[in-house]
């Protein structure tokens, strides 16, 4: 099974004007002509509501599970556990379009407290960072607040970006945290010191809490597991099939019916 875990729509299909196609449709389509099993849908801050995740994935049961997100200034408890009651799977963050400056700050603590609570995986953008806070959202300075949240399933989107030896440190201190590989195999190109990194990190991993993603609509899932496949090119079948799909499963708790 492959499973794309970074995946975005929106309503209307547009993305942020650049002409890319975020259609529910255009996502099916290329979902069946790269083989993807299913994907995780992850909603965007500001930019469309959890609803449409929602319902878009529960209209497609077998292909979509669905991700929210939250309002940083309303109760954080009262909205996770409607969006839980009606089917969320996981949840996503991004810093800079949430105005999270640092991962030391009140809010943070109480949707990692009831993530792990209620063993529900969260996804950290680590791209694009919010100007002026950069530093203190690097892999590693998730650290001290992981030994608050030992249990949390933490997941840091794109590889921590540039810092990726970082967040392989932090995930071997962290037997809960994981990492996507979306958009960063793509972005950097095999000549970048960040394309070695990777592959260094995936070779000493053996792939293990590495997950496989497409940044939707961004990248293609056909260019994106191009990329995924090169980078992967001297590694063991079994290495490949946990992170295109094996480790989402688990994590996920899906099952062959979902």
């Amino acid at each position: 099974m492959i499973i794309d875990v970074h995946a975005h729509l929106t309503p209307n299909g547009k993305w942020f004007g650049n002409g890319a196609d975020a259609s529910v449709d255009a996502l099916l389509r290329q979902m069946d002509e790269a083989a993807v099993d299913m994907a995780v849908l992850l909603p965007m801050p500001w930019l469309h509501d959890n609803d449409f995740m929602l319902k878009t994935a529960a209209q497609h049961k077998d292909r979509f599970i669905p991700g929210v997100t939250v309002d940083v200034f309303y109760d954080i408890a009262e909205q996770l556990k409607r969006l839980m009651d009606h089917g969320a799977r996981i949840i996503k963050l991004h810093p800079k379009r949430q105005n999270l400056n640092s991962p030391h700050n009140s809010t943070l603590r109480d949707i990692f407290g009831f993530a792990e609570e209620n063993a529900i995986p969260v996804v950290m953008d680590t791209f694009h960072l919010p100007a002026g806070h950069m530093l203190q959202w690097t892999p590693l300075h998730y650290d001290e607040l992981l030994a608050e949240f030992p249990h949390l399933h933490l997941i840091l989107a794109h590889g921590g970006s540039f810092h990726v030896l970082e967040t392989m440190e932090l995930m071997s201190a962290h037997p809960s945290v994981y990492t996507d590989i979306s958009y960063i195999i793509n972005y950097f190109s095999p000549t970048t010191s960040v394309w070695n990194d990777l592959h260094f990190f995936l070779r000493q991993t053996k792939g293990e809490r590495i997950l496989w993603g497409s940044d939707f609509p961004d990248y293609s899932l056909g260019e994106s597991l191009a990329a995924a496949n090169e980078l992967m090119r001297d590694m063991k079948e079994g290495v490949r099939k946990s992170i295109l799909g094996a480790n989402a499963f688990n994590l996920l708790n899906l099952t062959k019916t979902d």
